[in-house]
């Protein structure tokens, strides 16, 4: 699981930034391992690419979510 994903979030988004990964690392325990760098890494990616489609207007109104639902 580790490697795909891993390779996932490098090339979707080559342009992670250095000090992102440091400020990821730093906010984990002393101790870790690399599954809790990664899901936090991930964690970071996902976060930015939801603030980034926001800013550009790329979200989907409440309601129209609530009618996808209901078709559920």
């Amino acid at each position: 699981m580790s490697i795909p994903i891993l390779l996932a979030i490098f090339t979707e988004n080559k342009d992670m930034k250095r000090e992102k990964v440091i400020e990821a690392i730093n906010e984990l325990p002393q101790e870790f391992n690399l599954d809790d760098l990664i899901e936090k890494l991930v964690f970071v990616e996902k976060v930015e690419q939801g603030l980034l489609q926001l800013e550009e207007g790329k979200t989907v109104p409440h309601e129209k979510v609530k009618e996808m639902l209901k078709k559920w």
